[in-house]
Order: C-alpha cells, then sequence, then structure tokens
C-alpha cells in the first residue's frame, strides 16, 4: 500500500531537496560564486534557536515557594526580628539577613534551606550570598503570606558599599537591591566565578565610580563595569525577570549588566530602562547602557525589553554592547529608544578589541565565535551621528540576522567589515554595508524586505530581496510590501508612574479606545518609545516611567505597525528556501504555503492564511 506523506513531512523534503541543489548550483557557477556559498555554509550548520518575545513573562512575578523541598527554613524580620532573642522561626524571627545566614552556615552542610525575608529596609555591610541557600523577600510579617510588590523587601547599599557577592548553588528572589555604590565591579551584585539565580528583582540607581587615578593610554580600556550586575571569571548566573532601571557607570561598561571573560549568563525576560554609561568618561570605556558582552562570552539575551537606555561622552551604543570574540544569542527582545553616544543605538556588534600598534587577533573559527541576532524588534533608536540608530556590526564579527523587525531608527543599518548573513528580515531603514579585509567572505542577502536607500561598498549576494529600489541580483523585486495596516494613533492622558510595578498609564480619550490586544507592542509617546505590557479599551500600561517625559495632560501617540504581510503581498512564495529559517518571528513555521508554492516568504513574517 502506498504511504501517504503527510505536509509537514512534504514541506520538509522540498526544501532539503531545494537547498541541497540550490547550493550545488551555486558551487558550479564562477570563484566569485564559490566564495559566496563558503559564507552560506558557514552560517547554515549553525543549529536554528527560535525565541518570541512573550509579554506576559516580563519583569517580576510574585511566585509561591515550595518549602517542602528546603532541609530548613529560616525567617528575617527588620522590623519584629531580634538577633539576640531568635531561632528562626515565624514567631521569633532573626532581625538581619547576615544573621539568618551566620545561623544557617552551622547548619548540615550540603542541605538546601530558604530564608524567607519580610518587607523592610535592610542594610550594612556587604551580603554575601552562601551555597545552597535561597533568600525570598516579599513576605509580610505578621502572617508570612507572600507579595513582592505590597512588601518591599529593600537590600540597601546606603550610596556607600557593594549591595550583594554572588555564591554558586544560591537564588536572590522577591528584592529590591538599590544604592549600591563601589570603586570596582558590580555595584549592585558582583557575581565572580559564581552563578547564582537572579529573579523577579528590582535594581534601582546602583554605580560603579571611576577607577581611581584613571587616566589611560588608550581608548577602551576595561574599567569599572556592571552598575547593577557584573558576570566575572566564567560567572554564568541565571538572570531573569528582574527591572534594572537608573543604573549607572563613570566609568565602565553595562549600567545594566555586564558579561566579561568567559562569562555565560542566561538574561531573559527582564527590562531594562533609562541605564547609563560613562558618566565620567572620556576614553570611551563605557559602551553599552544596558548590557554589555566581552572577552569570549556566551550569553542567552533573550525575551527583554530594552528601551530608552544611553551611553554617554563618545561611547558606543545605548542598548547591547559585543567584541572581543563574544557570541551571545541575541533573540526575541524588543529594543528600543536607546541613545549611543557614538555608534549604535541599539546594538553594536565588534569581533576584534581595539589594537593600538599590535597584530590583530587571528578570527577565530564559527564552532568559536558566532554571533545570532534573531527575531528581535528593534525601533526608534539612535546614534551620535545618526547614521547607525538600530545596529552597528564591524571589527571582523561573524554575525547572523534572522527574523528581525528593524525600523523607525534614524540612519540605516550600518555594516563594516565581518561576515555577515541577513536573511528574512524586515528592514524599513536602509542599509549600508561598506570594507571588507583579506580572509573575510561575501555578505550574503536574502529573502529581506528593505526600504530605503541601499548602498553596499565591497563584494556582497544580494538574492530575493522585496526593495523600494532597484538592486541588481537574482530574484530581487520592487514593488510595496503591503503590509498589514494595525497601527494606532490617538491621545491620551498620561497618568501617575505605579513605581512597585515599573508601569505607567494611559487614560485613552473615549473616542478612541482600543478594541484588541496591543500587549507586547511597540509604542511611541511624544519623542519617548516604550513597549506595551497590557492594555483594555480604556487604558495602556506601558514598561517604565513616562510620568517625567515633559508631558502635561494629553500626550500623543502611535502603536506602532507589526510588519506582518497582508493577503496579496508580493512578498508571498518570492523567497528562496537556501540558509531561510524554520521559523517566522511569530514562530510560525516555514514555508505555511500561503500562496500557491512552498517558497518561503520574503521578510519576517510568513503569511499565515
Amino acid at each position: 500500500m502506498e504511504e501517504k506523506l503527510s505536509q509537514d513531512s512534504m514541506n520538509a523534503f522540498v526544501i532539503k531537496t531545494r537547498r541541497y541543489g540550490s547550493l550545488l548550483r551555486k558551487y558550479l557557477l564562477s570563484s566569485i560564486a564559490c566564495s559566496v556559498l563558503i559564507s552560506v555554509q558557514i552560517f547554515a550548520q549553525d543549529e536554528e534557536e527560535s525565541y518570541k518575545f512573550d509579554p506576559k513573562n516580563v519583569g517580576p512575578k510574585t511566585l509561591s515557594v515550595d518549602l517542602g523541598k528546603y532541609h530548613g527554613v529560616s525567617h528575617v524580620s527588620a522590623k519584629t526580628g531580634s538577633d539576640t532573642d531568635c531561632d528562626g522561626s515565624a514567631e521569633k524571627p532573626s532581625a538581619s539577613i547576615s544573621h539568618a545566614l551566620t545561623y544557617l552556615t552551622k547548619a548540615e552542610s550540603g542541605k538546601r534551606y530558604a530564608v524567607l525575608v519580610a518587607e523592610g529596609k535592610y542594610s550594612g555591610e556587604t551580603l554575601s550570598l552562601q551555597p545552597y541557600v535561597d533568600l525570598f523577600g516579599g513576605y509580610d510579617a505578621s502572617d508570612w503570606s507572600r507579595d513582592i510588590f505590597k512588601n518591599p523587601t529593600v537590600l540597601d547599599g546606603q550610596l556607600k558599599r557593594r549591595v550583594i557577592m554572588g555564591a554558586n548553588h544560591a537564588k536572590l528572589d522577591g528584592f529590591i537591591v538599590k544604592r549600591g555604590r563601589v570603586r570596582g565591579k558590580g555595584a549592585g551584585i558582583l557575581c565572580e566565578n559564581s552563578s547564582p539565580d537572579i529573579t523577579n528583582n528590582f535594581f534601582i540607581d546602583n554605580m560603579t565610580y571611576a577607577p581611581a587615578g584613571w587616566d589611560p593610554p588608550k581608548w577602551h580600556e576595561v574599567a569599572n563595569d556592571g552598575g547593577a550586575i557584573m558576570c566575572l571569571n566564567n560567572a554564568s548566573p541565571n538572570i531573569s525577570n528582574n527591572i534594572f532601571n537608573g543604573n549607572r557607570t563613570e566609568i565602565g561598561r553595562g549600567a545594566g549588566v555586564t558579561c566579561d571573560d568567559h562569562s555565560s549568563p542566561i538574561i531573559a525576560h527582564n527590562v531594562f530602562s533609562n541605564n547609563v554609561t560613562g558618566l565620567l568618561d572620556f576614553a570611551r570605556s563605557a559602551e553599552g547602557g544596558a548590557i554589555s558582552v566581552y572577552d569570549w562570552s556566551h550569553p542567552k539575551i533573550v525575551g527583554n525589553v530594552i528601551s530608552n537606555n544611553e551611553s554617554l561622552n563618545s561611547n558606543d551604543v545605548g542598548g547591547i554592547f559585543v567584541a572581543l570574540w563574544s557570541s551571545p544569542v541575541i533573540a526575541g527582545n524588543i529594543i528600543v529608544g536607546n541613545i549611543g553616544a557614538d555608534d549604535g543605538g541599539g546594538i553594536f556588534v565588534g569581533g576584534q578589541k581595539h589594537h593600538y600598534g599590535t597584530p590583530l587577533d587571528p578570527l577565530p573559527p564559527k564552532e568559536d565565535f558566532l554571533v545570532r541576532i534573531l527575531n528581535n524588534v528593534i525601533m526608534g533608536n539612535d546614534n551620535g551621528s545618526h547614521n547607525s540608530g538600530s545596529m552597528r556590526i564591524t571589527m571582523e564579527s561573524r554575525t547572523v540576522l534572522k527574523n528581525n523587525i528593524i525600523a523607525e531608527n534614524v540612519g540605516p543599518v550600518y555594516l563594516q567589515r565581518s561576515d555577515l548573513l541577513l536573511v528574512n528580515n524586515t528592514i524599513t531603514d536602509g542599509l549600508y554595508h561598506t570594507e571588507t579585509k583579506e580572509g573575510l567572505v561575501p555578505g550574503v542577502y536574502r529573502n529581506n524586505i528593505i526600504h530605503g536607500l541601499i548602498k553596499t561598498e565591497t563584494e556582497v549576494e544580494f538574492t530575493y530581496n522585496n526593495l523600494t529600489r532597484g538592486y541588481e541580483g537574482e530574484g530581487n523585486f520592487i514593488g510595496d510590501s503591503q503590509f498589514v495596516e494595525n497601527g494606532k494613533k490617538g491621545e491620551a492622558v498620561v497618568s501617575t508612574f505605579d513605581q512597585r510595578h515599573f508601569l505607567t498609564s494611559l487614560k485613552l480619550l473615549k473616542t478612541n479606545p482600543l478594541n484588541e490586544d496591543y500587549s507586547g507592542r511597540v509604542i511611541r509617546i511624544g519623542e519617548k518609545w516604550g513597549v506595551i505590557s497590557s492594555n483594555d479599551s480604556e487604558k495602556i500600561r506601558v514598561w517604565g516611567d513616562f510620568s517625567r517625559s515633559g508631558y502635561s495632560d494629553l500626550a500623543d501617540f502611535e502603536i506602532m505597525p507589526t510588519y506582518h504581510l497582508q493577503a496579496g503581498s508580493p512578498c508571498i512564495d518570492a523567497g528562496q528556501n537556501d540558509t531561510a529559517p524554520n521559523w517566522d518571528m511569530d514562530l510560525d513555521r516555514r514555508p505555511l504555503n500561503g500562496g500557491l508554492a512552498l517558497q518561503i516568504d520574503v521578510g519576517a513574517d510568513e503569511y499565515k492564511p
């Protein structure tokens, strides 16, 4: 009996056949095409990783704690406890966390313990986490119920000291970590060769001071990085569902989180807003207003809101900085409204560090060095010279970009002197690719929607792209992409900022109700950019503080479109399957056969009938 193939199996068979066939054809074409083929193969061998921004899983949550899995539980209350007359019980808690931790060091080793900390302010000496001890904040000392928003539990550096030292096999959950100050690295938390779980916390107003006697002979030296969190020397903590707001460095990278010296944390589902690097830096050693990734570090930066962060004084990039052979996965984030004083507003990627009179490093092999930028929304970013608002990729980077929405930024996507693969992106800002060098292969641009000016000053393969202006290359076509018109404009009253939940509410005028779910969408309020947490028909809640943005009562707002394709778009079934991702920006399967053929659609969205 004849076996019937499923639709998914048939799709996979067609894609695989076309990919191998196309690769063979390219191999036979010419020496130039052969070099392009090598570039395609470098990236095509990479395992596909897909992430989608989830607005319901962003920022801190109050989680229930299963105390049954702990060998012992100790209670702490600054208001009702005592460090002299206590036994760690709910009835007789300690008054300080350090006392509770000292008490637990005498407990049976190798067992796991929990410390429940009630509402209040805790300060004094720097708190050192302990292995196999989990700290949970947000408790009501009267009944030991938990709500991290109603019962704020503050770890206060008092503008005098680092707040916390990390430890392996430890957890910090449900705290406000604020006012850390250190003339060193990591004013909120320093994780040096340690990897705790850092979840559901608020990091507010932490700052590293400039190194003593700072007068470097060269630019781009390593200084006091990590305004809120520093991951150093093979540290790989789990940093998830936190708020990072108003953290700074005087001279140092990464006011929110810094990864350095082979550190590979998970940085997921956080909100980074209003973090600033380089307050006193004129030697360009303070890149990455929100996040810095440096020196062979390989974090996963996924599902975050990264909004309105800034680097000052000729430093690069307000959002995410990557350099010195680091290989992050940057996926499923919304990166909006960030400003770099020099290069890049949203993202900066470099391979080499800056060399002054010393030989360049050899380019590492692909298995050791590959930056992946996947499924992100990058909008409204800018930089000092207005030439690379969304991103700058340079200095022998090896980078793949797939399924990104890059729109409404100032200046083009700026690409330079790197191995590059751009597939199935939607770019409305134009594109500038300049300069190459010996040892780098030509860039590959395939299945992209690119509106605006395209300028290339080096050899590239440019095929199957939807353009608004002509460009030579197989399968390229000019025409309106025909996006779904699902943006929204109007006026709203900006109400008071809810500091505990880190949300600003916009009350809509009665003439302008919302009739659908806009959570996870990008919004522009006046000249400031944000991300919608949730909405109903009368109110929009936006991550961050918009109450001090110069608005009095009414503010114009615009909810940006999603750049999905509508029926009849010329981009449907117009792409080439070689090197295309298996999923689109919404994690819909490619191809969906939205038209008449099993061909990939052009752009970040696969049309879904």
